[in-house]
């Protein structure tokens, strides 16, 4: 008997040992690297989306947080890692679509990065103190329009969807307002409640402090005004001819990754999506799940970048050869 156990033990260990030496991903622990700062929505759904792949892939998903350059960072340190899908990233629009058109950035964004799966897209609005005295967005513009460089805004990094935004407020009504970026949108949200900054110009974290009566919203960046919010009006609303039509966050890793492991990635990140817990985060986030596998992905976002160059160089903000 003991001879039969010793047998099946010794080929428990050798299946083992013939699956570990075929590179089976994955082996060894993940590492996801968070573009932004802790406590903003981009780092508490890729944290909760760690968990539950965890779960899938039975490794440790380990999520880090390298922010700086509203994504510019951490992307020209993804260019430089091993494709071995063991070091992935969260991708938002700016460092591949919005800042490669305006200034020069170390990677080639469609070359040196694989989109893998997008998984969400952003509420995007602008929010004061609740005592502030501007009640209307319009209010703090024609008071920018009065005081040039008197009013400023906070956004989470330089060169993202909002900042964009912004800037194309400025030039549409042709006003001085300053931009401040900060490291997360949890940061300006911060910034715009102890009264650093006239305003933040963000995603969900305003909503605690919305929701609280801490700060007010003052108008939606989106194309349809928020089903949470339906009282506060989008810039569509007030006239303006555009909106946040570039919002998207998934999950990326170095150029040149194995189309299994892609592939394995995508799946299990089209399955999260589905899961109760994640769904549940999205909502309290007001962040609606919107997943694209990565050749969609890829291909939307590369018109993405042709649009916003099209923009920024009409805005006199595009890149200068």
């Amino acid at each position: 008997m003991k001879k039969i156990i010793v047998i099946a033990i010794t080929l428990c260990l050798a299946a083992f040992s013939i699956s570990h030496a075929s590179g089976e991903w994955p082996t060894k622990n993940i590492n996801l690297y968070v573009g932004f700062g802790a406590g903003g929505t981009t780092d508490l759904s890729a944290r909760l989306l760690a968990q539950i792949l965890e779960e899938d892939f039975g490794v440790k998903v380990i999520v880090e947080n390298k922010p700086g350059g509203g994504g510019v960072v951490l992307t020209s340190l993804m260019k430089n890692m091993k494709p071995d899908g063991y070091s992935l990233m969260t991708m938002s629009a700016s460092p591949i679509c919005i800042t490669p058109n305006r200034q020069k950035v170390p990677y080639d964004p469609f070359k040196d990065i694989t989109l893998i799966a997008q998984y969400g897209i952003w509420n995007f609005a602008v929010a004061v103190r609740s005592d502030s005295p501007f009640k209307t967005f319009k209010d703090m513009i024609a008071y920018a329009r009065q005081n040039p460089g008197k009013v400023s805004f906070g956004t989470s990094g330089t060169g993202n969807t909002q900042h964009l935004i912004m800037e194309r407020v400025k030039a549409a009504e042709n006003i001085e307002m300053v931009a401040v970026p900060f490291s997360s949108g949890a940061e300006a949200a911060a910034a715009a409640l102890g009264g650093h900054i006239t305003c933040m110009a963000g995603v969900s974290e305003w909503i605690g402090p919305v929701n609280s009566g801490d700060m007010r919203l003052l108008v939606s960046m989106d194309a349809q005004r928020m089903e949470s919010f339906p009282d506060v009006p989008t810039l569509m609303d007030l006239g303006y001819d555009f909106y946040a039509d570039t919002s998207f966050l998934g999950i990326a890793g170095p150029s040149g990754m194995p189309e299994k492991v892609v592939n394995k990635i995508e799946s299990a990140i089209e399955k999260a999506v589905q899961d109760p817990r994640f769904i549940d985060l999205m909502e309290k986030l007001h962040f609606p799940i919107q997943f694209k596998g990565g050749k969609q992905w890829t291909q939307e976002a590369m018109k993405a970048s042709r649009d916003i160059k099209t923009v920024l160089d009409s805005l006199g903000l595009g890149l200068k050869e």
